[in-house]
This record gives structure tokens, sequence and C-alpha cells, in this order.
């Protein structure tokens, strides 16, 4: 699952708001979700505080290290990676006793080859040292084994609720925004910072870029931070929900695969004309016919087991 991340060119100092934007967007995203809440009538559940509070940890350690390793990946890169989610979620629920069959493996071998068939590959030769640090990918590749992690114990929570209620899966989700924000603050402490001017300053400074103003010099992008943040976080609320409830009713092995199966499918929605990495080509159509047929194959395998 993808967090949104405010990218501000640096040309002075070395810094970067990552750790603002990682529990920045949180709490926005726990104030909207709570707010639907509120509209659609959701209360407390009698939910597990300790599975509430791992989720949580999990979530936001996934969000912050996203958000810090991303600075030097390439684009490209992290998409590939975000794409290991899937093979981890398996691997974790075969360590905590989940079988699965020759068909379910085949239609997660599906979805992943369609994944990595619709990327753009960008030639090695065209990747600068800039941007890409080996510290950088060992925390990418660490958050999606913690992003796998969150899904499988949102997966216990929610099979511990009392129905297979809409309301519950919101109220799971809601619960867990709420401990994200603490959190996220506490993580970013034991972050450890070889540039900027300290945690208190760049939250700070990430609040005044939010606001539209530019407290550091090279901070170009800041009057297009405040609709882009909100835009974000109202699609990943949205985003999340619909996660949750595909969890809660599916599992999370099939919620993984829903995740990669939108690469090639967002790439068929937001393909321009005369741009290389967004173009429409036949790997993005062929990669979202081998998605779907993987997605079909896994749950027809899901189906069968039910029946016996």
């Amino acid at each position: 699952m993808c967090e949104p991340v405010l990218h501000v060119q640096t040309h002075a100092r070395p810094h970067d708001y990552a750790v603002f934007v990682s529990v920045f967007d949180i709490l926005l995203w726990a104030v909207f979700m709570s707010a639907a809440g509120k509209i659609g009538g959701v209360v407390r559940y009698g939910l597990p505080k300790r599975g509430l509070l791992r989720a949580a940890c999990a979530d936001q350690l996934g969000t912050l290290l996203a958000s810090v390793g991303a600075t030097h990946v390439p684009g490209q890169t992290q998409v590939l990676l975000n794409q290991s989610v899937l093979p981890l979620t398996m691997l974790l629920s075969l360590v905590l006793g989940r079988r699965y069959g020759l068909q379910h493996f085949l239609g997660a071998a599906l979805v992943l080859a369609g994944a990595a068939t619709a990327v753009h590959h960008q030639p090695v030769a065209q990747v600068s040292q800039n941007d890409l640090s080996w510290r950088s990918l060992v925390m990418f590749c660490m958050a999606q084994v913690a992003v796998a992690a969150a899904t499988l114990i949102k997966e216990v929570l929610l099979s511990r609720t009392s129905s297979d209620d809409v309301a519950e899966s919101m109220a799971v989700g809601i619960a867990i925004a709420w401990r994200r924000v603490p959190m996220g603050v506490f993580l970013a402490l034991l972050m450890p910072r070889h540039f900027g001017e300290g945690l208190g300053r760049d939250l700070w400074d990430g609040l005044l870029c939010f606001c539209g103003m530019q407290p550091r010099e090279g901070d170009t992008g800041c009057p297009w931070a405040p609709p882009t943040t909100l835009i974000s976080v109202m699609l990943y609320a949205i985003q999340t929900f619909l996660c949750l409830r595909l969890t809660q009713q599916k599992g999370a092995t099939i919620r993984s695969i829903a995740a990669v199966t939108a690469v090639p499918l967002a790439q068929l929605l937001f393909s321009r004309e005369g741009d290389v990495a967004e173009a429409l080509s036949c790997r993005s159509v062929i990669g979202l016919l081998l998605c779907l047929s993987g997605f079909a194959t896994y749950s027809l395998a899901d189906a069968r087991r039910e029946k016996l």
C-alpha cells in the first residue's frame, strides 16, 4: 500500500521533509477517517488494544521507512520493490500456519509477472549515483516487510470482530489511525539523522511548507503542497477503508494481490503521450491481463477450498 509523499527540491542545505510527511499525513488521515465514521454512525467496538498497537506500529514503521528510503531510490525501482509485499505476505502467512495450494501459488506468480511486465524498465546507465543509495534501498525493502506484517495483523484483528460488518472494519481503521500519530513521532526520534537541523525543526518547517510558505532555500514545491497533500490523504483514506474491507472478507493475501494488480491498471488510467515513463504500451496491457488472470486463479482456488 502507497503513502502520500511531498517531494521538495533541495539546492542549499541537505534536508527533506520525509519525517514530517510520514507523521502529518497520518494525522490528516485520522481526522478524515474519524469524520467519515461519525457521519456513518460508527461506534467504538471492544477491539484488543495490543493488537491495534501492533498494527499501528507496523503500519507507521512501513510509512516512515518508505518515506525516508524513497528519497534516494529511483521511482521505477520503488514500483518493483512494492510488489514484494505479495510474496512477503504469503511467506509470513506460511510461518503462521496458513497453507496454500498449487493454484494459489500459480495465481500469485501470474500477478507478480504481470506487474513486472507492466513496469517501465529504466536502463541502469540512466540511474545516477544521487538517485540510488544502498542505505535507502535497504530501508525501502524493510518497509515492505512492515507493510506485509501490518496486513496480517489487521486480518487477525478483523477476524476477531463479532460480525462481517462495514462499520467494524472502519472502526478498526480509525483506531489504528489515531495510534499511528504518536507512534510516528516516537519512531522518528529513533531514526538515525545525518542531515537537517533536528526532528523538531524539520516538523515545524514541514508545517510551514504545507501552509504554502518557503521556510528554507530551495523549497520550491511548497505552494502546491496543501492541495496535493489533502487530495492524496483523502484518496488514501478511501483506499485504506476498501483494503480493510477486502482483508476482512477475503484475507491478507488477496489484499496484497489487489495492491499489485493496481500497477498496470494505474498505468492504463494515467498514461500520457510523449512521456516514456507513463506511456501506454503493449507491456501495460499484457501486464494487466496477467494480473487479472492471476487474481481470478487465486480467487477460484479460495472458492474451491471454502466449499470443501
